[in-house]
């Protein structure tokens, strides 16, 4: 179950002229009962609730607290009772996305964060990483762009939140530090440390992929117990987390993402446990406990009505009623959220593309480079015929993907055997070693 207190509405009576006035505000109280009645409501249409999720605004923590939560590291109590019957429990958890967004916002004003052993976690290896792929032109297997920086920009958009927390940026940071050996990435252990924790937790709550491996791998009687673990060594990483004076993150101001993903975790493992060892479920994907699937049926409702962000009640069971019948109005692509392939097919009916309108030829013009740039050929040209050995390592781990597509193509056994190497040894092969999993390819 979802619910999203940014589109509640209240109304108020005024006892002195009996009128009645709208606003656009809910108080946590009214929306725990609203909760609740939704629950009853839900029961008697023969559906059995198992949690509810909400992003981590403060009257959804408020509302939490009304339901018998208790959203405190010390004394976590991440579930209330169900309305309808006593003897059952219903989970409450946050939106992943939004935590890992919150958590990024954290890191980013606040610049750094301590941990117990008093090691620094520092924005500033982020924003060195990033300046020196743009000097070399080549990316050290990560997508770190200049947007993933400009992040007050970017508030909302979760894709950029989570490959800047990742296990990816951790790993190029620590090939600098390690293998190139630069100065200005010296003590950036602890940063490393962060970013592949975030990167796990966020993964442990976003598994979309019942084939998925490793930490993106779904929740099921195998794993269980690892996962398990997982979580408490995480619970307790997270509660280690200081400011720069001292205080604990879970306890002050910015405790929202912190506390937020204790919460989370703790919920998404205890509706597993439920799911898979008293339903017998063969897996449990942790994608299904977002928010993204109300937040994309809003978005085709506000399509549906001409963008219109408030709908009445008649306009919202007119378009509702529009979406089950003939649905060819599809989700903004700059909503906030990542729709999957079964996401996008909720409610959805295909139309008729007859009276799609064509685009013009001239409606997207190529851009054009900037006067007196080289082009990309250009740079690339100059980069292999001036090698150095960021620009070695590089090609080489980009030289294993290349290979690897080759050898989905090339039939020949002995041609196969010629692209790739046992011998893992190269001096070119680091920066491959570094992000090497079990499945990257040596070329020879």
């Amino acid at each position: 179950m979802f619910y999203d207190s940014s589109s509640s509405t209240s109304s108020s009576t005024n006892s002195s002229n009996g009128s009645t006035s709208i606003s656009n505000k809910i108080s946590a109280l009214q929306q725990a009962q609203l909760v609740k009645q939704s629950i009853s409501a839900l029961t008697e249409c023969g559906f059995h609730v198992h949690s509810v999720v909400c992003d981590g605004a403060y009257t959804n923590q408020s509302t939490a607290v009304h339901l018998g939560c208790h959203i405190n590291h010390e004394e976590l109590t991440t579930t209330f009772e169900h309305p309808d019957d006593p003897s059952q429990t219903v989970q409450y958890l946050f939106d992943a996305a939004h935590l890992i967004k919150v958590v990024r916002n954290c890191l980013a004003d606040l610049k750094i964060l301590k941990c117990n052993s008093g090691k620094l976690t520092k924005w500033q290896y982020i924003v060195e990483l990033h300046q020196l792929q743009v000097k070399h032109t080549l990316y050290l297997g990560n997508k770190l762009k200049g947007k993933h920086l400009d992040y007050t920009r970017n508030k909302m958009n979760v894709r950029l939140a989570a490959q800047t927390l990742s296990a990816s940026v951790a790993d190029a940071i620590e090939y600098c530090r390690q293998d190139l050996n630069l100065p200005q990435f010296t003590g950036s252990e602890e940063t490393c440390t962060f970013l592949r924790w975030f990167d796990r937790m966020f993964d442990l709550c976003n598994s979309s992929n019942c084939l998925g491996k490793g930490s993106k791998s779904a929740l099921n009687k195998a794993n269980f117990e690892t996962k398990s673990k997982f979580v408490d060594d995480a619970c307790d990483f997270v509660t280690t987390l200081t400011d720069c004076d001292g205080k604990p993150l879970v306890k002050g101001k910015r405790k929202t993402g912190f506390i937020g993903f204790i919460v989370t975790m703790r919920a998404v493992i205890a509706v597993g446990k439920r799911l898979l060892f008293s339903n017998n479920y063969s897996f449990f994907l942790t994608y299904t406990l977002s928010q993204d699937h109300l937040e994309t049926l809003f978005s085709k409702i506000r399509r549906k009505g001409g963008n219109n962000n408030n709908p009445n009640a008649l306009q919202f069971k007119w378009a509702l009623r529009a979406l089950l019948q003939r649905n060819g109005v599809t989700e903004s692509h700059r909503g906030n959220c990542h729709s999957l392939p079964e996401v996008n097919n909720t409610l959805f009916v295909e139309s008729s593309s007859a009276d799609a309108t064509p685009l013009p030829a001239d409606s997207s013009p190529i851009p054009q480079l900037p006067p007196n740039s080289e082009s990309p050929d250009a740079q690339l040209t100059k980069m292999l015929l001036n090698p150095g050995v960021y620009h070695d390592h590089v090609f080489h781990y980009i030289a294993g993907f290349i290979c690897r597509r080759l050898k989905e193509k090339i039939v020949c056994s002995d041609c196969c055997a010629f692209l790739s190497t046992s011998n893992r040894a190269l001096a070119d092969s680091t920066l491959t070693h570094e992000k090497n999993r079990g499945g990257l390819i040596f070329v020879s």
